[in-house]
Parts: C-alpha cells; structure tokens; sequence
C-alpha cells in the first residue's frame, strides 16, 4: 500500500532533483501515469474539497460500511488519504418512496459511521471544520443530500440541521419548492422560498445543481447567502444540456458570493 508519507517524499524527491525526472514521476509502481511535483505539491499543501464524491462507487460496500461501521477497513481509509482529498460530499438524492425515511435513513448511517471512525472522519458542521480536517489530518465529511423533497416542512430543516446535514439540492425534479432541469420550471415556490430562508438562518447551504434555469435564478436572489452549484458545468461549454448553468446564472452567482472561495465566504454560509 503507499501511504501518505511515501507520497510526499516522492514529491520532495523530485523537486531536489529536477535535472533527472524535469520534476514528474510515477506514484505508483505499475502505473504509467505521471504526475508533476508542482501538482503534487500543491494538492498536499492545499484544502481539497470533492463537493460530490462518494467515498466508494460499489454502493453495496458503502451501504455495509453504513450498515456496518466495523467493516471498514483501514486499507480503504489509506486509498481516500492518498487522494489528497481533505473533504469529501457524498450527497444522494432519493425521489421515489418514503423520502424523508430515506434521507433520515441515510444521515443517520453516516453520522454511525463517522462516529465509529472519529480519529479518521470529521463531520463537517462550519467553516472552521474545513481547516481542521486538513490539520488533524483527518477526512472531513460534508452532509448532504441532493433533493430536498425530506423538507416536508419548515421545521423539517431544523430537525435535519440538528443531525448535521449541511448541503441540500433543493430540487432534483419538480417538487414542492420548484422545478428540476429535466422538467418544465416555474420558478421557486412560495413554500420553496421559506425552506430557503430558514436554510440560511440554520445554516444548511443551498445547492441550485440540478435546479431548472427559472428556480435557479429564482433560489439566487431569494437566498440571503452565497448558493452552491457544486456539481454543473457551464451551458457555453455543452450547449445541450439543461443540467448545465447558464451564463446569467453563474454571473448571478458569483455577485450574490456564490462564487467566493474564502474563509469568510464559507463562513457565511455553513453559520448561521
């Protein structure tokens, strides 16, 4: 297995001698793939956040680990460490059935999990935590889900706050607060409105990902803080896909602090 530290010395292997490897070398022995000792560096001196990134992609290994905390093994916790990734959003969204049990269902594993974990995994409940993952040299994990159909009512935010959920899409499809990308978009409803701002106030993030363009610019100007994308590409950039952000949604964005990458940025909004 290679570990953090091989890493590392790798990389101040080739920075002291860039006349023989011109500062790129292999991290694995039988890969190919060559990375840049500036990469390298920068990746191991730098706050990396996966905004949507699953600690596995074989869902029946991640739904034992829930399931069953102990069955993670450390062999796994070194492969997401060696990714130089400091925080990881394993954000899912549920639409069909009894979506507010799954969603309760689905926090509730990951706060077993991380709790049974505690000198590897970091809930991530402020700004403060994105820092101090990187420092104890833990792995910070941001709540979250990727509808926010669970939010039956208001009071529904603050009971999921409470458990730790950070990061909500408010719509995957059309619901109750608005509409989807793959479906026809009126805009943010009234009710839609008052999941935002009492997101703002608990300090849950709202995410426009997979929001129709009407709800978007909507979701923007009704939210009080900056509101993430944390999963779209430009609409310039793949002219055909309505999950992709337009132009005027990303402008809007950045000048409301969407855009805004500081300290103070987050601050505002993952505190209340």
């Amino acid at each position: 297995m290679i570990s953090r530290r091989s890493i590392l010395q790798s990389a101040a292997a080739a920075l002291a001698a860039p006349m023989i490897n011109r500062g790129r070398f292999a991290l694995f022995a039988q890969s190919e793939t060559e990375y840049s000792a500036r990469t390298v560096d920068l990746v191991r001196r730098c706050t990396v956040i996966d905004m949507l990134g699953l600690l596995t992609l074989d869902y029946e290994k991640l739904c034992a680990w829930e399931a069953r905390p102990d069955r993670f093994p450390r062999a796994d916790f070194l492969r997401l460490k060696d990714s130089g990734i400091t925080v990881f959003h394993p954000a899912v969204g549920y639409t069909t059935g009894d979506i507010y049990a799954a969603s309760l269902r689905d926090i509730t594993g990951w706060n077993a999990f991380i709790t049974a974990h505690n000198s590897q995994f970091l809930r991530v409940e402020s700004a403060g935590d994105f820092g101090r993952a990187k420092t104890l040299g833990t792995i910070g994990i941001v709540i979250g889900q990727q509808n926010s159909e669970h939010f039956r009512t208001v009071e529904d935010v603050d009971r999921f706050h409470a458990l730790g959920q950070r990061v909500s899409q408010l719509t995957y499809r059309n619901n109750r607060i608005g509409g989807g990308s793959s479906e026809p978009d009126h805009g943010l409803t009234e009710f839609g409105a008052a999941i935002v701002d009492r997101m703002n106030t608990t300090g849950i993030a709202v995410d426009i990902s997979h929001c129709g363009d009407r709800t978007s610019l909507d979701a923007i100007e009704a939210s009080r803080k900056p509101v993430l994308a944390t999963h779209s590409n430009c609409r310039t950039l793949v002219p055909h896909s309505a999950r992709c952000k337009t132009d005027e949604a990303i402008r809007r964005m950045a000048a409301r602090g969407g855009g805004k990458r500081t300290n103070s940025g987050l601050t505002k909004v993952y505190q209340g």
